[in-house]
């Protein structure tokens, strides 16, 4: 419901929205055909996702006369990206290449009443928004061939699932109801190449680099504010790195300052929330340990979980 009012004439409104996606972003490699000596190749996969679904009453909307309101919103959002190496030698061979994988994800469950005027159900008023969410990143530096592969594996995923159900404005019904659920997973996976990754800067370095292009590209401050280092200082450049900074959140609130009546029932708030955030990096593929390169697997996973129910500074329940 946008700006304006509808007159119900005493019938109910209901509202729901249902938004369903799956994202596949893969770069791999060519590999069929016969090897050079020498094989180039960086294999990029980007993906960009915003993903909203709203079963809502907007802003200075009004609805009148009204018995039961009732709004669900449910949302499910999965999202795969891959990059594989590329670069693929012959016998005695160099491969060179690398694999940059990254994700930049938000998705948004809400059933909201926003800002207005007072607004009367004779009935009862339940709003409900549902989400589930998962994101798999996956940079795979492991070479098609060739006696040597040199390329970092680098996979980072900035991903924000969120479920939300809340009113903004005075309400009087028979009961008032809110509930939000949601549940986001994300895996961010880098895997090194058989010879790491030339010797010289930093994984913290890398991390900037690519975490920059991200932001550069998405038009977001995205960043893991986390540093790749040790008591003994920063960490030199990493053959894998795998960097993970997700959060799911979850509310159902009454907004601050608000006057809840509930005329012949109660006012429910319900959340839940479930998470799962994983950062692997795997340097088990450097099977040398002489020449230049290096062989520094490096995981950063940052993950913030909120799960709150809540009734704002200020509120009035009667």
């Amino acid at each position: 419901v946008v700006d304006g009012s509808v007159n119900l004439n005493g019938g109910d409104l209901t509202l729901t929205a249902n938004s369903t996606t799956s994202a596949v972003t893969h770069a791999t490699p060519k590999k069929a055909g016969a090897a050079a000596d020498k094989g180039v190749g960086l294999s990029l996969a980007l993906y960009i996702g915003t993903n909203t679904t709203t079963a809502s009453i907007l802003d200075g909307a009004q609805v009148t006369n009204v018995d039961d309101i009732t709004m669900s919103a449910t949302g499910s959002h999965t999202g795969d990206t891959k990059a594989e190496a590329g670069g693929q030698g012959g016998d005695g061979g160099v491969s060179l290449g690398g694999a940059i994988a990254i994700a930049v994800v938000e998705n948004v469950t809400q059933s909201d009443i926003g800002t207005g005027s007072d607004m009367t159900a004779t009935g009862d008023v339940s709003a409900s928004a549902t989400h589930h969410g998962v994101s798999t990143i996956l940079a795979d530096g492991t070479a098609i061939g060739g006696d040597t592969a040199i390329g970092a594996a680098l996979g980072f995923g900035f991903v924000e699932d969120r479920a939300r159900s809340r009113t903004k404005r005075n309400l009087t019904a028979d009961s008032v109801s809110l509930a939000a659920a949601g549940d986001g997973a994300s895996t961010v996976t880098a895997k090194a190449s058989s010879k790491g990754e030339k010797s010289g800067g930093t994984s913290d370095g890398q991390q900037t680099k690519q975490t920059n292009f991200a932001n550069s590209r998405s038009g977001k401050t995205n960043g893991s504010g986390q540093s790749a280092s040790t008591d003994s200082g920063s960490v030199s450049v990493s053959a894998a790195l795998a960097v993970n900074a997700s959060d799911s959140i979850v509310r159902a609130s009454v907004a601050d300052n608000s006057v809840i009546t509930a005329t012949d029932g109660s006012l429910s708030l319900q959340s839940s929330n479930n998470m799962d955030a994983k950062a692997i990096a795997d340097g088990s593929a450097k099977t040398t340990s002489g020449g230049t390169a290096v062989g520094i697997a490096v995981s950063i996973n940052v993950a913030t979980m909120v799960n709150e129910a809540l009734v704002g500074a200020g509120s009035t329940i009667t």
